[in-house]
């Protein structure tokens, strides 16, 4: 019964382990824009897959790119749908 109880304790707390996104924030000029990055992990089932937020600081306009295999990826798809808006700087 023990063992039955430390099993159910063990896969609710690796469950809430896997549920916990880890995030980074970081700044990048690009051209004359001032773009910061909110980039994420999630467990999802038995991978890591990774969302990035693009903001331009100027105009405010964001975009994200959503799960993908590396955060590299995420941050790709989150700047070039950023880029094709109107933004107030010029990169």
């Amino acid at each position: 019964m023990k063992f039955i109880f430390l099993l159910i304790v063990s896969l609710v707390a690796l469950a809430a382990v896997q549920g916990v996104d880890t995030c980074q924030d970081e700044k990048k000029d690009i051209g004359d824009c001032k773009i910061k990055y909110h980039v994420c992990n999630h467990w999802q089932g038995s991978s890591l897959k990774y969302q990035a937020d693009a903001k331009d600081e100027a105009s405010g306009a964001n975009e994200k790119g959503d799960w993908h295999s590396s955060s590299d990826h995420a941050v790709q798809e989150a700047t070039q749908l950023l880029f094709s808006k109107d933004l107030k700087c010029h990169g």
